[in-house]
């Protein structure tokens, strides 16, 4: 077992922080809808629209 301490800001931490890129999207997505205040049958603008 390792006893020594986490270092901030070392790869424990980063490990920990870590999110899968399907997280990142769906935040991404959730924070559009919530700007652009779309309601449900609302079409998602094309990346062109952004």
């Amino acid at each position: 077992m390792n006893d020594t301490p986490a270092v901030p800001g070392g790869p424990d931490e980063a490990r920990r922080d870590h999110r899968p890129g399907y997280g990142v999207v769906a935040e991404q997505i959730l924070e559009l809808i919530a700007r652009a205040r779309l309601v449900a049958g609302d079409r998602l603008p094309t990346e062109n629209e952004r």
